[in-house]
């Protein structure tokens, strides 16, 4: 009889135990369960996070284009800058798509989902701002969703349904900017594409804010120079049928340089280790944290007609040129007091007739490259030089 008893309170111990090992099983399945979704949640978040990342960047691009140099200028009108804003979405939505989350191969971005704009890039807490003028906007805001009511849909739980959870919804948001806070170029960064001409700073800010001439213009599925305006009105580097020193063509390197010498950099840039020799590195800085850097480079005030064949071999490349504030001696002996560079695309070159057939016209474009030097104390380029990066 007592065996009997004890066998049967065996039993029942076992009994429970077993439910309760079932329970115990049930919560543990429950947790792994959640924790897999917990990280299918995770992992789509960075998913996410580089589709933003990456659609911000492609869609700031778009207030470098020449469209965005009309809507500085001032020339292409209220469409320009529509365009402007309709090119961030597109290049922001195409590059979005290209980056796949969980259970989609594509993300895209939803229309209300991308703001262009001004960033204060003095501050690190500041949102992007629309309500400034179109040619000061320098920043672009994507946000990218996964969620109900979205095209990429929510994220789909893989076990939280047992528990009667069966979708989730999270996003990333990333801002880039166009900071052209400009502080220097690294020369060596960019062979071939730094040319010695300089023209004064003063009159090359003229002609970006009141324009001159617009004769020519840059077809981009030809990809050449075309005799038709296109809304960016040239620069005449040369002449200008004003006092000698608006114009300069630098001797970097070598004082005096004869014609071959500067048929080869024109033809071919400035190579790096003639800056090295004219200043001391291929590294220029024009502002030490806020302090205006110059370099002293003499040059010619005139362009003989034997450098026209050299300089039309770069007609339809965008290329780097120097500006100065101001000029000591003239002819072969100038020196020229080099503040800062610029970036156009040369259009047309002429350097026989009068004064008035001459001309060395060049189209001003905005330059982006890892070889410009940005620094948070420099000034403005006024958009027209400086480096693509994430703000946000």
């Amino acid at each position: 009889m007592m065996r009997a008893f004890v066998g049967h309170g065996n039993s029942k111990r076992r009994a429970i135990i077993a439910v309760q090992v079932m329970v115990f099983m049930v919560v543990v399945l429950g947790f792994a369960a959640l924790t897999l979704d917990v990280g299918v949640m995770y992992n789509t978040r960075a998913d996410l996070q580089r589709a933003a990342d990456a659609a911000a960047l492609a869609g700031v691009s778009a207030l470098t284009s020449d469209t965005m140099m009309q809507v500085r200028m001032g020339t292409g009108g209220s469409y320009a800058f529509a365009e402007v804003v309709s090119s961030a979405y597109t290049r922001a939505d195409e590059l979005s798509a290209l980056n796949p989350s969980f259970g989609t191969t594509t993300t895209s971005i939803q229309p209300g989902d991308i703001t262009n704009g001004w960033l204060d890039l003095a501050s690190a807490t500041a949102s992007v701002q629309t309500g400034v003028p179109p040619d000061e906007y320098n920043a672009v805001r994507v946000v990218v969703r996964r969620d109900e009511n979205g095209s990429n849909g929510p994220v789909t739980f893989l076990f939280a349904p047992i528990f009667g959870q069966f979708i989730g919804e999270t996003g990333a948001t990333a801002t880039a900017v166009f900071d052209d806070r400009v502080a220097g170029f690294d020369a060596s960064a960019l062979p071939g594409g730094l040319l010695p001409f300089t023209i004064h700073e003063d009159m090359f800010e003229d002609y970006v804010e009141n324009g001159g001439d617009d004769d020519y213009g840059w077809d981009e599925d030809t990809e050449s120079v075309i005799e038709s305006g296109d809304d960016i009105p040239e620069i005449n580097l040369f002449p200008h049928g004003m006092a000698p020193g608006n114009f300069g063509l630098l001797n970097i390197g070598t004082p005096n340089m004869g014609t071959p010498a500067l048929i080869n950099h024109i033809e071919n840039g400035v190579p790096p280790e003639d800056f090295e020799t004219e200043v001391g590195s291929p590294v220029l800085i024009f502002s030490d944290d806020g302090n205006p850097v110059t370099y002293s480079i003499t040059g010619n005030t005139g362009l003989v007609a034997a450098l026209a064949p050299s300089i039309e071999t770069r007609v339809g490349q965008v290329v780097g040129f120097f500006l100065h504030n101001s000029y000591a001696g003239e002819g072969a002996n100038t020196v020229y007091t080099i503040t800062n560079m610029r970036f156009g695309r040369l259009m047309d070159v002429r350097l026989t007739g009068g004064l008035t057939q001459k001309r060395l016209w060049i189209q001003p474009a905005s330059y982006v490259g890892s070889d410009v030097i940005i620094d948070r104390n420099a000034p403005s380029s006024g958009g027209l030089l400086g480096r693509i990066v994430l703000a946000r």
